[in-house]
């Protein structure tokens, strides 16, 4: 740990006992709350992760979907994919454009988080159900300061709430203005759905009220969602998918997700390491940048031609991962680094989109890593009446291309950007990282544990670093404040780069040192790591 008190570095949480790390100041208390009252890691994550719905709205929800890795070591961690189907009468020739807006119902597939959470409670959990939403059910009722990244994304998406009635009824004021930073806001109607499932559990929200109202609603719109496709609803444990870099083996969920990104990325890497091709130690050599940008653009591309639905994935893993494939994608990267040629452009669209990430250990050594999503900003913008439950926009990732491993068809779960991680050292965790933002996930989890593995840097600054990231769009997006030289030669070698004020993505991280828990999380989000 070198923090430099002289600059804007924040430091460490150091803890014994417990720590969890959220991008909200809330959150990360009702963590800590949490495991104040007997709860342990898992307790402390859902915790966070339900108070997160409530106070960043735009980012999560119980609208969305999960997923989660859990476990102590590596004999024990698994994977959970909460992700949600779509209705079991949905078909392509519904669909009227090449992509699927945000707005339209085919985005609205079947909310998995509310049932995942409660599998991962039933597994792990030591606190009462109810005891993980009373928090949120509170700061809903009575209302809560909205923070300055909060109001910040917020204010973004004032014209796209404004445009949805049920949306601009419950996030905009009078005026059909977004909130301010200090500004007390309330969601009664989310406190009422909320305090529903506290105490009836997943029943009214797959079963009961609240799924007849979702379906009713859909149907209202256009969707082809009945009340079977919520009853029937089952997220699922699954076996994680993990390589090796730099002494450390890094697990992911499988697909849907994009976990399978950032371990092609890592593999190449710790292959080109092998050669020598990394450059130095300094994160920001340019040799060093580009074969990141390289390695996840090639990563990129396996994503868009092939991850979807697990049952379309089958063998996908160990053929990416094998290690002549791995070997021969390095070598291949190399003569395009020696060419200069450009990144991979995708043929989909690439927006970024808005999640919540939560690391959380506990004195048992129990490590959490999850992630709740409702995929675009304020998902898709689509508030059930009476409820407030904000549905999201995930089926807005299915392909309109019928032949398409990922086209969208009935009973389908699309491909996820969403991917928790876990790294483990000699059979233990030893690292509970997760960086949000989309398409720039395993961009980021590259970015920020190679800074750790090979240059030595800190979990927080770590994630302190400027950042880029290979655009599927085909070019490379750098924050501002990328060096300049850094910004040149990046151009001179891959071409055209694009430089943003808006901050990529957002990271918490949860490493062990010395038999205590170094917490860190991301200063682009308003976020703390907090323990005891």
């Amino acid at each position: 740990m070198r923090t430099k008190f002289l600059n804007t570095q924040r430091s460490h949480t150091i803890a014994e006992n417990g720590l969890a790390c959220s991008s909200h100041p809330l959150s990360s208390a009702a963590a800590l709350r949490a495991f104040n009252i007997g709860g342990n890691a898992l307790d402390a994550a859902l915790t966070a992760v339900i108070v997160q719905g409530v106070v960043d709205p735009g980012m999560t929800g119980i609208g969305g979907d999960c997923f989660c890795l859990i476990g102590q070591d590596r004999e024990q961690v698994r994977a959970f994919n909460g992700s949600g189907r779509t209705p079991a009468k949905a078909s392509i020739s519904d669909l009227g454009g090449e992509v699927i807006s945000a707005q339209e119902p085919a985005a609205i597939t079947v909310p998995g988080a509310v049932e995942a959470w409660a599998k991962l409670h039933k597994e792990y959990g030591k606190l009462e159900w109810s005891q993980l939403f009373e928090d949120a059910i509170k700061l809903a009722s009575e209302g809560f300061p909205v923070h300055e990244r909060v109001a910040h994304d917020w204010g973004q998406e004032t014209a796209n709430l404004a445009n949805s009635e049920t949306a601009r009824d419950q996030f905009l004021n009078r005026k059909l203005k977004s909130p301010t930073a200090g500004q007390r806001w309330r969601l009664p109607k989310l406190s009422r759905s909320l305090t529903s499932i506290a105490n009836q559990g997943i029943e009214p929200f797959y079963r009961g009220e609240l799924a007849r109202a979702m379906v009713s609603y859909c149907a209202k719109i256009g969707g082809k969602h009945q009340l079977s496709d919520f009853s029937e609803h089952t997220g699922e444990w699954v076996s994680p998918i993990y390589t090796s870099y730099s002494g450390l083996d890094i697990f992911e969920c499988p697909p849907n997700g994009q976990g399978l990104v950032a371990l092609i990325a890592f593999a190449v890497l710790e292959e080109a390491r092998g050669y020598g091709w990394l450059g130095s130690s300094d994160p920001l050599d340019p040799d060093r940048v580009e074969w990141q940008l390289r390695a996840l653009s090639a990563g990129y591309e396996v994503r868009d031609k092939l991850i979807s639905d697990p049952s379309e994935t089958i063998g996908l893993v160990e053929a990416c991962l094998a290690k002549p494939h791995i070997s021969n994608l390095a070598k291949e990267l190399m003569e395009q680094k020696k060419k200069r040629t450009p990144l991979y452009k995708s043929p989909l669209t690439t927006p970024h989109r808005d999640t919540v990430y939560v690391a959380a250990r506990d004195k048992s050594g129990l490590s959490v890593s999850i992630i709740n999503s409702i995929f675009n900003s304020f998902g898709s913008t689509h508030v059930v009446p009476d409820t407030g439950i904000l549905l999201h926009s995930r089926g807005s990732s299915f392909s309109t291309d019928q032949a398409h491993p990922n086209a969208y068809g009935p009973s389908k779960r699309p491909m996820h950007t969403i991917m928790p991680s876990l790294a483990i050292r000699d059979g233990k965790v030893e690292t509970i990282f997760g960086v949000m933002g989309a398409h720039y996930q395993p961009q980021g989890q590259v970015h920020v544990m190679t800074a750790m593995q090979d240059c030595g840097l800190s979990p927080q600054a770590a994630q302190e670093l400027p950042r880029w990231f290979a655009n599927p769009d085909g070019y490379v997006e750098v924050e501002s404040t990328v060096p300049a030289q850094l910004v040149k030669e990046l151009e001179h070698r891959l071409g055209s780069v694009h430089i943003t004020e808006e901050p990529l993505g957002g990271s918490q991280i949860i490493k062990m040192e010395n038999g205590f828990m170094i917490g860190g999380t991301d200063p682009r989000k308003d976020g703390l790591a907090i323990g005891y």
